[in-house]
């Protein structure tokens, strides 16, 4: 089976990257500010691990999709840009009604996820843009291209 490389394949990978190292901020910055409110406040460790247990999965379960649709555009695989576009749909249709109450946790929790929502929309936009096919071709190691 041949693959086709989208043109602006590395540039999507690398974006997608970067959204799952903006997750992985945003969940250590914005959660270790609530734990700590929370460890001053009640002084209880069980509502830390309880509150903070479906967070971290979340943030565990989107790091994965996205390192792994980065991992999958790099190999040439073009059904993932239609995975991430149902996706991108669905969590947009969601950051509507959560938008809101992020910027009520602070202002830094709103910025996160609209930049986060700006960096996934330019992935999908790449992905969709229309390009000229280009052949993969396998050649030995050590073979200059002609």
């Amino acid at each position: 089976m041949e693959k086709y490389i989208h043109p602006n394949a590395n540039k999507s990978s690398n974006l997608l990257r970067l959204s799952a190292l903006l997750t992985l901020v945003a969940y250590f910055l914005f959660s270790v500010i609530r734990i700590t409110n929370i460890l001053i406040h009640t002084r209880l460790f069980i509502i830390i691990a309880r509150k903070s247990s479906p967070v971290m999965i979340a943030t565990l379960i989107t790091i994965s999709l996205l390192i792994g649709a980065a991992y999958l555009i790099r190999r040439s695989n073009n059904w993932v840009r239609w995975v991430l576009l149902v996706l991108f749909i669905l969590g947009v249709s969601l950051d509507v009604f959560l938008i809101p109450s992020e910027f009520k946790l602070g202002l830094a929790n709103g910025c996160f996820a609209i930049l986060q929502d700006i960096i996934q929309l330019v992935v999908v936009l790449l992905l969709f843009i229309p390009y000229k096919v280009t052949q993969v071709t396998s050649r030995p190691i050590g073979t200059i291209e002609p």
